[in-house]
């Protein structure tokens, strides 16, 4: 859901008589790494293609693109997805081990044959050329008789996803991919990536990368920041660039986007604070900074979803109030903590 309005300076408000060419709204977008922000510009992309008469992208001289994405586009986002697979396989083996689950000798195999070709998870995005013509159907053959049953080591360790290392967190829209029917169809050569399958992919954001879009009659321009440290470290000056970019006809926002999802997963670094701590620790460093006044603060609270599965898990009922209590009324706490099925609605207020 889209957040509050922080705040909206009058003389950012359109007004017509002075403004002589088509009103157009930039974003600058930003917000931590894996809090969702590109697959935001995904889901925009995705509406281009299910409602064209809404939905529009364009290129940077605002020429209409009609096809989203190229077929070179849809390979590189086939190797992206191959890459998130192989990722999540190596992940939860090494968090099996990590919980002392044992592998049969047959599952031991493919696991020792898996690692051989993954080497070091960390740089597996930069080695495709090692790996990509060995993920075929007989690879995939292999990943799925590790995951396809409920009593499967690997299985047993997604349900304990909540208690991984931070090295071993898979990404939130890996489970997408995790079962037969995906891993088979990317297993193929003629496989080509849907729209839907994309928007489930992890591609980290690298720079700055701009966007064009016109949402039923709005024109909306994107700056998508990348979230990784050394990118948030660039943000003073990416901002003060794109101000210095404004016109009269502009009417800017900051976007701020963070996930939810995150209000109990642990900092790797600093466990006396959650990834969400960090989220809120960034923005207000953002609010800080003088730019920001020359424009409108948005906030986008994202992965609702995922954020109220886990308050409705019975085994994370604990985390409601360790995580929470500072945002949420204790009457409600012990109203959430009586019942006797986990209930969401003190969120809602």
């Amino acid at each position: 859901e889209m957040g509050a309005i922080c705040c909206r300076p009058d003389f950012l408000i359109a007004n017509d008589d002075s403004h002589h060419e088509e009103e157009l709204i930039r974003f600058f977008m930003i917000g931590m790494g894996g809090a969702g922000k590109s697959t935001v510009i995904r889901q925009l992309m995705k509406l281009c293609t299910d409602y064209p008469n809404a939905y529009k992208m364009y290129d940077s001289e605002w020429n209409e693109k009609y096809t989203i994405h190229t077929e070179s586009d849809l390979r590189k986002w086939k190797l992206i997805i191959q890459h998130n697979i192989l990722e999540a396989f190596c992940k939860i083996i090494k968090q099996c081990r990590l919980f002392g689950i044992t592998f049969s000798n047959e599952q031991l195999k493919i696991i020792n044959e898996l690692e051989k070709l993954c080497g070091d998870v960390k740089t597996l995005h930069l080695r495709k050329s090692e790996w990509a013509s060995q993920f075929d159907e007989h690879l995939g053959d292999k990943l799925i008789s590790l995951i396809d049953d409920d009593t499967q080591p690997l299985q047993r360790t997604l349900t304990r996803s909540h208690e991984f290392v931070a090295e071993c967190r898979l990404s939130d829209g890996v489970r997408h991919f995790l079962n037969r029917d995906k891993i088979l169809n990317y297993s193929r050569g003629d496989t080509l990536p849907t729209e839907e399958d994309i928007v489930h992919a992890r591609d980290p954001t690298s720079g700055l990368n701009y966007y064009h879009f016109r949402v039923h009659k709005m024109r909306i321009e994107i700056h998508d920041m990348g979230g990784q440290m050394v990118e948030r470290k660039k943000i003073l000056e990416f901002l003060t660039h794109w101000i210095s970019d404004s016109k009269p006809n502009y009417r800017n926002f900051v976007l701020y986007v963070t996930s939810m999802a995150e209000y109990n997963i642990l900092h790797p670094d600093n466990p006396q604070y959650t990834l969400l701590d960090e989220s809120a620790a960034f923005m207000r460093m953002v609010l800080n900074l003088s730019q920001v006044q020359e424009c409108g603060f948005l906030i986008f609270f994202n992965k609702y979803d995922i954020f109220q599965e886990r308050v409705s898990d019975p085994i994370l009922k604990s985390d409601f109030r360790k995580f929470l209590h500072r945002f949420i009324k204790e009457e409600d706490l012990r109203k959430y903590e009586q019942c006797n099925i986990v209930k969401i609605d003190v969120l809602k207020k």
